[in-house]
């Protein structure tokens, strides 16, 4: 699982960066519950960035993420991501 989480969360911190965003490190965000769970839109993410972020993490990880995940604010998180990809067998 924490192999997905830090996918998760190390192409989040590319896409804030290009956004030119302040961005956390990838461990801070993997390390806090808080920052795991947290919608990404509450990182100032449009829902064009988020597609952006599952396209990117889909290419990666070799797998599709479930479609709950991108609407459903509760599991659009890192958190939410790394338990569909983990699911799904990515990076096993």
């Amino acid at each position: 699982m924490n192999a997905c989480e830090r996918l998760v969360a190390a192409t989040l911190i590319e896409i804030m960066k290009a956004k030119g965003e302040i961005a956390l490190q990838e461990i801070d965000l993997v390390e806090d519950e808080t920052l795991r769970g947290k919608d990404f839109a509450l990182f100032g993410l449009s829902s064009l960035d988020w597609m952006e972020l599952a396209s990117r993490v889909e290419k990666l990880a070799g797998v599709e993420l479930d479609d709950a995940v991108m609407i459903d604010p509760e599991i659009r998180s890192i958190a939410g991501w790394s338990a569909c990809l983990y699911r799904a067998g990515a990076l096993s």
